[in-house]
């Protein structure tokens, strides 16, 4: 299961990915977090914009 979930991402396809995200939850004994859908277009640009466009800090800020 894995590996065709692997297969199918590595060329960007997403179309099962909440029955894949859920298989790999289950079997991780998964406790909240299950998929119910995927994320409209809108929805997906918020969540990486809020995850992945922070600035990042120095490890050791002050420390010159």
């Amino acid at each position: 299961m894995c590996k065709n979930t692997g297969e199918r991402w590595s060329v960007g396809n997403f179309s099962n990915a909440v029955d894949d995200h859920n298989s790999i939850w289950e079997m991780q004994n998964g406790e909240g977090g299950k998929a119910i859908r995927l994320l409209t277009p809108e929805e997906e640009k918020s969540h990486i914009k809020f995850y992945f466009t922070k600035p990042l800090k120095p490890e050791n800020s002050g420390q010159l």
